[in-house]
């Protein structure tokens, strides 16, 4: 028993099967980049708040500069899937971080250091307000 098929369902159907898998790639390409911007996001965070509460260099040695701190989190990146690109920089100013992932997209954050005098401040002016 052989059955016969049009040979124009074959060709419809090799056309919608490429835009099928053409919105598929897409989609999961789409999908990727926001993994990679997510990912670089959290990393960059991550140390930005290990380089705002680190342990200052002592006389034995240990702690880290915000440098090293910096390079470990672009190493740490690089090895997420799809982030072999992406160039983790972070840059002190006072007591003030700021930092930035690039990748196929860019994120910067900013983080104001720690303050003891203007939280007393702070405290100071709210306690003689009331």
């Amino acid at each position: 028993m052989k059955r016969e098929v049009s040979a124009s369902y074959t060709v419809e159907a090799s056309f919608v099967m490429t835009v099928a898998f053409f919105f598929i790639a897409a989609l999961l390409n789409g999908v990727f980049e926001v993994h990679g911007r997510i990912t670089g996001r959290f990393v960059l965070q991550e140390a930005m708040e290990r380089c705002l509460y680190r342990e200052e260099k002592t006389l034995r040695g240990d702690g880290m500069t915000v440098g090293e701190i910096s390079s470990r989190a672009g190493q740490r990146l690089c090895g997420f899937f799809r982030c072999g690109d992406a160039v983790l920089t972070i840059r002190e100013d006072g007591g003030d971080l700021d930092g930035r992932v690039k990748s196929s997209t860019e994120t910067e954050i900013s983080l104001r250091g720690q303050e003891p005098e203007r939280a007393i401040r702070l405290l100071t002016v709210l306690e003689n307000a009331e």
